[in-house]
């Protein structure tokens, strides 16, 4: 990462000013489908092995990551859509 490139932050960190911007930036049908494409890569990874046996997810935090970003997009999709109702 060089200088003048900073981390993502979490929407929980941005002030109330930036998330609103985001929010923008983002329309519901783009929000459904970074929502449908992480909820079928989650379906990929905790699908059974052609044996039929679970499968070996050996990293839970990257599970528990991809899990938390779901939810992120889950809530940015349910506050698009209610922000569309008051429209």
């Amino acid at each position: 990462m060089t200088a003048k490139q900073t981390h993502p932050q979490a929407m929980d960190a941005l002030t109330p000013e930036e998330k609103e911007t985001v929010m923008q930036m983002r329309s519901p049908s783009c929000l459904l489908d970074d929502l449908q494409q992480m909820a079928d890569l989650f379906v990929q990874i905790t699908h059974p092995d052609s044996d039929g046996f679970p499968p070996e997810i050996t990293e839970g935090r990257a599970v528990h990551w991809l899990a938390c970003r779901l939810a992120d997009r889950a809530q940015w999709m349910r506050e698009a859509l209610d922000k569309e109702k008051v429209a």
